[in-house]
């Protein structure tokens, strides 16, 4: 993009429709955005003033000649800051629980809507993690190739990819994780390569029939092979996505089980009886069972091999956070080499 054109997109201003223009250039790295002439996301804020969100990132670039401020809020909390021209305005992924964002730029001390960057995304965190990515690349040259993992337009995940040598049909796998946030379960996930290879997975066709919920981290494989397609240049870096299967088995079919009830409580903490029931035909080797309160780990013990058709007890005496309302218990396993798990929540009541 040429400088003229930047600069007419800089110029247009808000006036209540969405912005035709959705340009993207440059990244984002380690969750902050960085601004400079490839640098640029527009979107409209919804409403114009508000917005309803959770930021990976939040940026802005005005014109020279300006001196910026935003009016920030979340739930009612002030985060203005002064900022010079050619501002950014990074927000971690620690006030994701921001619900309603009061955004207003200030213009040479006057209030004006124009050409701010946001990426706009709901404030219900979904995690999308445990991904398993089974690639191929080939790389001929000196330059230094980047994958990069796209949901709503926002970058999730930057990798670097670094010059390696395969045969031909040959598979390297890596393991990828993520944290996708949104309201509801993205439509795709977006693989591009050095910006100039885009291919998107739909994910709202394979979610059906979900057995574990999208909430609870499902397992997510895609599958990446040689076709010969040039997506880096002067670099031979060949990649395609050939398939997304969600591994979540169903209750149905489900060989491992997981039971848990609490019993009350004593000085150290509550008091939680655990049965895990092995129905397979195999013994259930080496499992783990953790604890989680508030979204902190309180407990991980390695439990002793489960033989067929068999079940094992275990009394845990969990100390948690304050004003925890409930326990998720998770038995983690492995299973022809790859890591499986089962959940279990159980509510706190006041009787405890």
């Amino acid at each position: 993009m040429d400088d003229s054109t930047l600069t007419a997109l800089l110029e247009k201003k808000f006036s209540g429709e969405a912005l035709s223009e959705s340009v993207v250039i440059g990244e984002s790295i380690g969750g902050l955005y960085r601004p400079s002439k490839q640098s640029v996301y527009f979107h409209k804020v919804k409403n114009n003033s508000k917005a309803t969100l959770s930021l990976l990132e939040i940026g802005a670039i005005f014109d020279k000649q300006e001196s910026v401020k935003w009016r920030i809020w979340f739930d009612g909390i002030s985060v203005s800051k002064q900022f010079k021209p050619n501002f950014i305005l990074p927000i971690g992924e620690n006030t994701y629980g921001a619900t309603v964002i009061d955004i207003t730029p200030l213009v040479n001390r006057e209030a004006k809507r124009r050409f701010h960057k946001l990426t706009v995304i709901s404030s219900t965190p979904v995690f999308l993690t445990h991904a398993t990515i089974i690639k191929l690349i080939e790389d001929n040259s000196d330059t230094t190739n980047w994958i990069k993992y796209y949901t709503g337009g926002a970058i999730i995940k930057s990798q670097e990819i670094k010059k390696i040598s395969v045969k031909s049909n040959e598979l390297r796998q890596n393991n990828i994780h993520f944290n996708i946030f949104a309201q509801k379960v993205p439509q795709y996930l977006e693989i591009r390569v050095n910006e100039r290879y885009v291919k998107r997975l739909e994910i709202s066709k394979n979610c059906d029939d979900y057995q574990i919920p999208f909430d609870k981290e499902p397992i997510f494989t895609l599958s990446f092979k040689n076709d010969g397609i040039d997506v880096g240049g002067k670099s031979k870096s060949f990649i395609l996505i050939t398939n997304l299967i969600v591994n979540s088995a169903s209750k149905k079919q489900r060989s491992i089980d997981l039971e848990a009830e609490i019993r009350g409580r004593n000085e150290s903490g509550v008091i939680v009886n655990v049965d895990v029931f092995n129905n397979s035909e195999s013994p259930l080797e080496a499992p783990m069972l953790v604890a989680f309160s508030s979204g902190i780990l309180v407990s991980k013990i390695d439990l002793e091999s489960i033989q067929p058709k068999s079940s094992a007890k275990r009394e845990l005496v969990l100390k948690l956070p304050p004003n925890s309302s409930s326990i998720t218990l998770r038995l983690i396993w492995k299973e022809n080499s790859e890591p499986q798990y089962i959940e279990k929540k159980i509510k706190i009541t006041n009787q405890i």
